[in-house]
């Protein structure tokens, strides 16, 4: 404490020792813009939402460094809509219980005229596969297929039912094909979809250029309009009932089941690793493996029955408040995906989310499999700059929180939630965006200042007299 009754920081002391040596830089230098570390930048974020159209709008913001030091927080603890945020606490959560290197295990036995098959949760399977998989074990028609699932079919709770004919919102099931999507495609004027998909297709020509849609209680595609030429897909959609048209894929109907053959199995079906599935999920923000992260993390550590959810949601709390360390009714998980508008979570919950992926052994897999600005879902934001972030949009939502990284692998933490905005999307992505380039400059900047104005030199032995204090070098470099 000085005499007056101020207390300097440690770079605001450097910068006053800096300026006492006349070493400060103009302020024609571009790097004096983002002054006095750790001073400024709430001061500088809080003029970015100064204006009207964010004053009657929820702004949640957390900046922390990785060991938690909080630089800038507004509306922290705030619950707030996450939309695909969520996918961040899925990924961490099933990164924290798989470890990167996990690999599901699908088994399949023949028996007879049947196919027998143990379904642990693998959303890499394709009709490819299972095609190859139907050649191996030559079924007859008179073939069933017996499968047993780690967890029980069903939507995300909380999900639109507008949504749920769209290929965005699949079915969620232990076993399946094809991200559980169907294309329509046509060939010859004919409008078809694959066999195992289960519903009829009806095309009615017309002028215009052909559009589809899908009534999903119905099971019937309808294709209005003149078909491309040069454009043998017309639509995708969500499979009505995925694992009922894997069952068919591999030539037999489906029978569930809830055991199989006590024996080795004839042949098993190595998935993707995690550090794949998580990268899939998060850079082009897949809801399916967003579900599948959850629903498959939660069933390693408790058996959750014909009705998955209700426990997964349980099991992701309990590891967001007993491992992360996040405040008790910080978080309120609903679905894996963010789909639902019933999730919620603080913007401090996501930000220790962030940073207890950061401080685990997996940290690089989890922030490589993050979007990188101008990749993924950042492919048209933040290029040239050094971000891993996952973005979320629902309407009047819109979230983007992750990691910047400064130019001496320096990294901060931050989570930005706009919620019950009145501005366009693109207008609160440009805030998003504007002071996630702050962040980026600020760090820098502090950086800067502790290169080139912090002196530690050797000391003169006779010390008694200020002046003897002998800097190794006081120059600009």
């Amino acid at each position: 404490m000085g005499a007056m009754g101020l207390t300097l920081s440690r770079s605001g002391f450097l910068l006053t020792l800096a300026m006492s040596l006349g070493a400060v830089p103009t302020s024609g230098d571009a790097r004096m813009q983002h002054a006095l570390p750790g001073v400024e930048l709430p001061a500088r974020i809080e003029s970015m939402i100064a204006g009207e159209a964010w004053q009657e709008s929820w702004v949640g913001i957390v900046v922390m460094r990785p060991d938690g030091t909080v630089l800038y927080e507004r509306m922290a603890d705030v619950r707030m809509v996450p939309a695909s945020n969520q996918k961040v606490l899925s990924a961490v959560f099933a990164l924290d219980t798989f470890g990167p290197d996990y690999r599901p295990e699908t088994k399949f036995w023949k028996e007879g005229d049947d196919i027998w098959v143990d379904a642990v949760g693998d959303p890499s399977l394709t009709s490819v596969q299972f095609a190859e998989l139907r050649a191996r074990f030559k079924p007859s028609p008179k073939s069933r297929v017996f499968v047993r699932s780690a967890f029980g079919d069903g939507y995300g709770p909380g999900w639109e039912y507008d949504d749920l004919p769209f290929r965005y919102a699949p079915r969620v099931t232990a076993f399946s094909a094809d991200r559980a999507q169907f294309e329509v495609t046509h060939a010859n004027g004919i409008v078809k979809a694959p066999a195992w998909a289960g519903v009829q297709v009806r095309h009615e020509p017309g002028l215009a250029d052909a559009t589809a849609t899908f009534d999903r209680e119905k099971r019937v595609v309808t294709v209005l309009g003149r078909l491309k030429a040069d454009t043998p897909l017309v639509a995708r959609f969500a499979q009505p009932d995925p694992t009922m048209s894997a069952a068919l894929m591999l030539g037999g109907k489906l029978i569930r089941t809830d055991k199989v053959p006590d024996r080795a199995p004839d042949y098993i079906h190595k998935g993707d690793d995690m550090r794949t599935w998580v990268k899939n999920c998060l850079e082009p923000s897949d809801n399916l493996l967003a579900e599948m992260l959850l629903i498959s993390a939660a069933s390693k550590r408790t058996p959750l029955g014909t009705a998955p959810y209700a426990k997964a949601q349980a099991e992701l709390t309990k590891f967001m408040t007993e491992t992360v360390g996040v405040k008790k009714g910080a978080v309120r998980p609903d679905d894996g995906s963010g789909l639902s508008r019933h999730n919620l979570v603080s913007p401090r919950a996501l930000a220790q989310v962030l940073r207890h992926a950061y401080s685990s052994p997996y940290r690089d897999v989890f922030v490589d499999g993050l979007p990188q600005s101008g990749e993924g879902t950042l492919r048209t934001r933040l290029k040239g700059m050094a971000v891993s972030a996952k973005t979320g949009s629902l309407d009047v939502v819109s979230a983007l929180s992750g990691y910047v990284h400064g130019k001496d692998d320096e990294s901060l933490i931050f989570s930005i939630m706009l919620n019950h905005h009145v501005v366009s999307t693109a207008q609160a992505r440009e805030l998003q965006d504007t002071i996630v380039g702050e962040l980026l400059a600020w760090l820098d900047s502090e950086r800067f200042y502790e290169r080139e104005y912090v002196w530690c030199g050797s000391v003169e032995k006779d010390v008694s007299d200020p002046r003897t204090f002998a800097f190794a070098d006081h120059r600009l470099r």
